[in-house]
């Protein structure tokens, strides 16, 4: 089948692009499937997220080009398929099918959106925008529990169902290899990194720092030389953030700073060697695969991968402390890690021949108009009909 999946020109970079990996992940599953599928972006607004596009193996079509090309299938994940896009499809096609693949916490989104009056530029272009009804709602699991029938009150169709996860290590092994970037060597661990955008309560840097706190306070062994806050220098202003901050004993001894959001492989090489995460309702992160593939410790509270890095529960800092101070304890001297945190990552890739039958068999489900919604087991990051 000949797929379009449609990107956001206008991210800034990959690494700060869920969607737009997303997106690019997508396509590389459905290529390995035996489909041709594409990338489909406007020119209007490109940010360094399209150039490092082009540099990797994936075609890439302006929408201009696309509208007069024939398509079995539409994907609107970066960019939203609006009824006169549709209309344009069809024109090549009138069987052409259109998916809303959905990865962002729109409930929450525009619930902070409503209240609190922030996310402004997404609120404007959504009060603007006429999108087309999708044959299916796919969604990836870390938005089942809160979005799926929300999707489908906004999508106006209730053929909407999760579908496995996709990650692939492309992207950060273009990086390593470009820069080039060293995987973990055993280094000692002395400085950490948090990376939450702090943009939403979904990924928030306040619970991860109480957690590096108490290990600080608490374990006199152990060696903090920093805590950088990335992503944090757009609330690092604010007043009551401030007043938070100040009660750490690590603001005490100096030992925080708040910088801007940079590539992960970066960050590794240069300033930090282990990644504390903490998320709500948001519990699959490429950031958690991307440290572990390089071999570093992730701790996180991601109970859809508690297999990978280093888990803790929920909102239990306590807990997160005991598991943080073990893993810089250990992590040094486990020589398996990088081994075996990647086999178990290859379930999400399309290395994983049943997650490619699966989408294959999603793909076919919908150009028949056979819609099942399915149920995910995180353990297999598989799909079974409800």
């Amino acid at each position: 089948m000949k797929i379009g999946i449609t990107l956001d020109a206008s991210r800034n970079s990959l690494f700060t692009s869920g969607i737009n990996q997303n997106g690019l992940y997508l396509a590389l599953l459905f290529n390995k499937g035996g489909h041709s599928a594409s990338l489909l972006y406007s020119p209007n607004n490109s940010g360094k997220s399209l150039d490092e596009i082009k540099d990797l193996p994936i075609d890439i079509v302006e929408f201009k080009e696309a509208v007069v090309q024939k398509y079995d299938v539409i994907i609107s994940l970066g960019v939203v398929v609006e009824e006169f896009m549709a209309a344009a499809f069809r024109k090549q096609n009138p069987n052409v099918k259109f998916i809303a693949y959905k990865c962002g916490n729109e409930f929450l989104v525009d619930a902070e959106t409503y209240l609190y009056n922030t996310h402004e530029g997404r609120a404007k272009t959504m009060s603007t925008i006429k999108p087309e009804v999708p044959d299916a709602i796919w969604s990836i699991p870390q938005m089942e529990n809160t979005n799926l029938q929300y999707y489908s009150f906004l999508l106006g169709t209730d053929n909407s169902t999760v579908v496995p996860f996709v990650w692939d290590p492309l992207t950060i092994e273009t990086a390593i290899e470009k820069a080039p970037y060293k995987l973990y060597d055993g280094r000692a661990i002395k400085r950490y990194a948090i990376m939450e955008p702090n943009i939403s309560m979904m990924k928030f840097c306040i619970p991860p720092t109480i957690i590096v706190d108490r290990v600080f306070k608490n374990h006199k062994d152990i060696e903090i030389e920093k805590l950088m806050l990335i992503g944090a220098a757009n609330v690092k202003d604010n007043k009551r953030f401030k007043n938070l901050i100040s009660k750490t004993e690590l603001a005490k001894y100096k030992k925080m700073s708040a910088e801007t959001r940079q590539p992960t492989p970066y960050i590794l090489e240069n300033w930090a060697q282990v990644v504390v995460s903490w998320q709500w309702e948001n519990a699959l992160n490429y950031l958690y695969f991307d440290v572990a593939w390089m071999g570093y410790p992730i701790i996180h509270n991601a109970h859809l991968c508690k297999d990978i890095g280093y888990y803790y529960e929920g909102f239990d800092y306590e807990e997160g402390e005991r598991v943080l101070a073990d893993a810089v304890r250990s992590h040094p001297t486990d020589k398996d890690y990088l081994e075996r945190e990647r086999a178990k990552i290859r379930r999400y890739t399309r290395e994983n021949p049943r997650l490619v039958e699966q989408y294959n068999q999603l793909l076919s489900d919908v150009v028949n108009g056979e819609f099942k919604r399915q149920v995910y087991d995180p353990l297999t990051n598989s799909v079974s009909p409800k």
